[in-house]
């Protein structure tokens, strides 16, 4: 993955449900990141999962395409997962520049979401789990 793409996954914060998930939580607020990690197994157990992971289906390849596009893959990748648990979600970063991608949170394991987001094009996917941090799972 290319160091400018890397750094941006890392500034991005995915929301769910009212919940935002960092992929690298800032060490030095551990009571933070604790409550935001209950908060993430709280949300699964309400899913009655304990994998999820924010797939997209936007900008295949990390290539700009018009909204319009990235909305009807989103449909198709709605459709696609429709066997699992879904909830809308967000990916928000403010740096390098502001800009936000809609996501969904599938409640399946890393590997179903692999499958899924490759079928899209995706680059990366963010796995949430019942117990440790998010994580990147990088696809290519």
């Amino acid at each position: 993955m290319r160091p400018g793409l890397a750094r941006a996954w890392r500034a991005t914060l995915f929301e769910a449900d009212g919940i935002a998930v960092p992929i690298a939580p800032d060490p030095r607020l551990p009571a933070t990141w604790r409550a935001r990690g209950e908060a993430v197994a709280v949300l699964l157990a309400r899913l009655g999962t304990r994998d999820a992971c924010f797939t997209g289906a936007w900008n295949p390849f990390s290539r700009r395409r018009p909204r319009g596009w990235n909305a009807r893959m989103l449909v198709r990748l709605r459709g696609a997962a429709r066997r699992h648990a879904v909830l809308d979600g967000m990916g928000r970063a403010c740096r390098p520049r502001p800009w936000g991608e809609e996501h969904l949170l599938i409640a399946a394991s890393p590997a179903r979401c692999a499958t899924l987001a490759r079928r899209f094009r995706q680059d990366s996917i963010v796995a949430l789990s019942r117990r440790g941090p998010a994580r990147l799972v990088v696809l290519r």
